[in-house]
């Protein structure tokens, strides 16, 4: 799969990438996520990471507090109702984008992780899994 910069990207989907390079995007045809994977646990307060069936866990939007099931979260729950492609890019540095591919959202749950201040939450987890 092709590794794009963030603007390139961005050109193609039609989106703005903020400042960090992670986030939900949704468009009128599609979502387009960004993932960037912990590196160091303590600091980071996503917890994206690839399952061992091959499946991706993707953190739902929200830093501080129970996130909601609104905006980017409710996007991906919507996303196969809206008749949207959800397409996964994993960051790996400010100008390269790892594209996945093209998922479809499996399951979701809403489970107990740390915010960025550390305290516990609600998290959304959402189960992506690639279309074949």
């Amino acid at each position: 799969q092709p590794i794009l910069t963030y603007t390139q990207v961005e050109d193609q989907f039609g989106i703005k990438i903020s400042g960090f390079g992670r986030g939900i995007n949704p468009t009128p045809t599609t979502v387009v996520l960004i993932s960037s994977m912990a590196k160091s646990k303590d600091k980071f307060v996503y917890h994206d990471k690839w399952t061992a069936d091959g499946d991706y866990i993707y953190s739902g939007e929200g830093k501080t507090g129970d996130q909601t099931l609104t905006k980017g979260n409710a996007a991906i729950v919507n996303a196969d109702r809206d008749g949207k492609k959800i397409h996964l890019f994993v960051k790996l540095s400010p100008q390269e984008y790892y594209y996945q591919g093209v998922f479809e959202l499996v399951n979701y749950t809403h489970e107990d992780e740390e915010d960025e201040a550390g305290n516990l939450r609600k998290e959304y987890k959402f189960r992506l899994r690639k279309v074949q």
